[in-house]
């Protein structure tokens, strides 16, 4: 086996190759001998056009929630973050809130953590979850939809939450302060409209900023506006 060197980051290992040669991606273990516990890890692959691919050591899913709460107005909004992604060249990326689940808690359910996720990273208490998406059951319990199959073990689940701004209290790891993560209310209004979506997308990118793929995966995976309204205006 041709030689391949790590480096370690707080979460996440970065396999370099010594020779980019043909003969430097023939990696048979998959995942590598020694990852030890690192939340993911890159390995080489044996194509030669994507050299490394990005390995979960754990569950390997992600649960991202579009996020609607009413303002002192009464008129719906969705909460996004935007961050500094050193991964996509320290662009500003428009997100929703999202994070792991099943690692740390093999029991914790996508619908869980994304309350979770969403008090952490932006203060709103969730009222209300409607997942989107299901899990996998069984042995490769988690969730069910591709991140990026061709380079990429990570699975998403996608949710629908109702919260509220009270007794929420935001709590930011310290990845992610270093991503200077703000927050950004978007009219519902906007979202659901493909006119209105389209020019908000076009605004972004002016603004230099790109949107993450989870935005428009959740307003595709929306019910019907019958059943989003029910779910939105009933307790």
């Amino acid at each position: 086996m041709s030689n391949v060197s790590f480096s370690n980051a707080s979460h996440v290992r970065f396999a370099s190759i010594a020779t980019p040669s043909p003969s430097s991606y023939a990696v048979k273990a998959f995942p590598p001998e020694g990852s030890g516990p690192k939340t993911s890890v890159w390995v080489p692959s044996k194509n030669p056009k994507k050299p490394f691919i990005a390995w979960n050591h754990l569950s390997g899913s992600v649960v991202h929630a579009l996020t609607v709460f009413k303002d002192e107005q009464n008129r719906f909004f969705a909460r996004f973050l935007v961050q500094n992604r050193p991964a996509m060249g320290n662009i500003d990326t428009v997100e929703a809130p999202a994070g792991k689940y099943g690692d740390s808690d093999p029991n914790e359910t996508a619908e869980d953590a994304a309350g979770r996720e969403l008090t952490e990273e932006t203060g709103l208490v969730a009222k209300k979850v409607m997942m989107l998406s299901d899990d996998v059951e069984g042995s490769q319990h988690g969730a069910s939809i591709a991140t990026s199959p061709g380079i990429t073990n990570e699975r998403k689940a996608f949710a629908l939450i109702l919260a509220e701004k009270v007794g929420g209290k935001q709590a930011l790891t310290e990845s992610e302060k270093q991503q200077n993560v703000r927050q950004l209310d978007v009219p519902l209004s906007t979202i659901l409209s493909p006119r209105k979506f389209k020019a908000w997308l076009s605004t972004m990118k002016s603004t230099g900023k790109l949107v993450g793929v989870d935005i428009p995966t959740l307003r595709g995976l929306l019910p019907a506006r019958a059943e989003l309204k029910r779910f939105l205006t009933s307790i």
